[in-house]
């Protein structure tokens, strides 16, 4: 039997009178009501909290505990006899034995397993792998909560408050992420043990995120997102919709849905995870600003950021001209046949042509409007396919190793200085 458990079967005979108490007040409480509808309902009263916190505040678990911050999804609490009291006697309408069982398992508890889960909307796939305890895949990744299945049927509503905004087109997700961890302190003296577990669960979550929408979706993702401990129980503050939104810097009007393959992300992640720190960070800022541009409602916007994610992603080294040098690495990189890397480099040209002359002239003429939207799309396609590349490059690449190369970038090496 571990020390957890000894300590719970201590505690629960430890509290004397507390479940004798708690029926008293249901029954206290129940001849209040007696003959009223529901709207004149009487609900615990001060009197109630007031016995039942006195009792907990003699209790040896309870002054062991007094001081200690205890985690509830992503904030710190600090646990009072007060709010116990009302939880418990909340508790008590199913058995006040089961409310006593309660409190000492919260009083007892040091860890906790955590999940944060998460809703997408714009891919479809298989369940993978993606890291150690952290899967994407179908709806089931998503559990068994009532929140979750609130989430399944696509309610917009949730306890009277939106859950699932207008600008979410479709009601229903396509996709869930999970991560979990399963040693989160749930109580210390210290204000930040808890919470940082938390923060690094989130921002592994977050990195996972910019990975499937950027390496491996190409575009926008809606993504809701949630924290449950493995215990219900352990849930100290009922939010009647506890759930966050991750969104690009800027709302899409629309995203598209994209089936991907689990193998295929499996092999982008494995990419991501085995790349330098240069790599995994110019991959990220690149693919989140190509992420940005497919947002604008401006095609000149929309050719701006494109520019700018193209330049971050290879226009580093040396001092030519970056649409020259953007031009002819992502051609390189991409590779295939030379016609093939000539429409590669054409494209990408236009591209930044059209962003100098929105960046310097403030507008564009006719002939520059007329293909807009054809570039636009066409740099879009090759940013996507150029961006899980970039993860094999080094932290500093020998771009002129590789632009003497002249060949594709499978046939030069991804880290030349090694």
């Amino acid at each position: 039997m571990s020390d957890t458990q000894d300590d719970f079967i201590e505690a629960r005979t430890a509290m004397p009178g507390l479940s004798e108490a708690l029926s008293a007040v249901l029954e206290r409480m129940r001849m209040r009501n007696v003959g009223r509808g529901l709207l004149d309902y009487f609900l615990t009263q001060p009197e109630d909290t007031a016995e039942i916190a006195g009792l907990i505040r003699k209790y040896p678990f309870f002054q062991a505990a007094a001081g200690d911050q205890f985690i509830d999804g992503r904030s710190i609490i600090r646990v009072t006899a007060e709010g116990l009291a009302e939880k418990a006697i909340g508790k008590a309408h199913g058995g006040a034995d089961k409310a006593v069982g309660w409190l000492a398992k919260v009083l007892t508890t040091r860890s906790t397993g955590i999940t944060l889960r998460a809703a997408i909307w714009g891919i479809e796939t298989r369940e993978a792998q993606v890291a150690p305890l952290t899967s994407v895949g179908g709806l089931e990744l998503l559990g068994t909560s009532s929140l979750a299945d609130h989430v399944r049927e696509g309610s917009r509503l949730l306890g009277g408050r939106e859950m699932i905004p207008k600008h979410v087109a479709s009601d229903l997700p396509t996709a869930a992420f999970a991560i979990r961890r399963p040693d989160v302190p749930y109580r210390a003296q210290a204000s930040t043990a808890a919470l940082d577990s938390i923060w690094a669960m989130m921002s592994t979550a977050r990195e996972c995120w910019d990975i499937l929408e950027g390496g491996c979706a190409g575009h926008p993702l809606h993504i809701l997102y949630w924290f449950e401990p493995d215990d219900p129980d352990l849930e100290l503050e009922y939010l009647i919709n506890p759930t966050q939104w991750s969104h690009p810097e800027i709302l899409p009007a629309a995203i598209p849905l994209t089936h991907l393959e689990a193998a295929d992300i499996t092999a982008i992640f494995r990419q991501y995870f085995c790349a330098s720190t240069g790599a995994q960070d110019r991959f990220r800022r690149a693919v989140n600003r190509a992420t940005l541009s497919q947002c604008r409602r401006s095609d000149i916007d929309k050719v701006l950021d494109l520019a700018l994610a193209f330049e971050i992603a290879v226009a580093g080294g040396s001092q030519a001209p970056p649409s020259f040098k953007v031009a002819l690495r992502t051609a390189l990189l991409l590779g295939g046949d030379l016609a093939a890397r000539k429409t590669c480099r054409a494209t990408v040209e236009d591209l930044y042509r059209l962003r100098n002359e929105a960046a310097h002239g403030g507008s564009l003429d006719g002939k520059s409007r007329r293909k807009l939207s054809r570039v636009i799309e066409d740099a879009t396609v090759i940013f996507r396919a150029l961006s899980p590349r970039l993860l094999k490059l080094s932290d500093k690449p020998d771009w002129n190793a590789i632009e003497l190369g002249g060949g594709s970038f499978a046939a030069n090496d991804a880290h030349p200085e090694r």
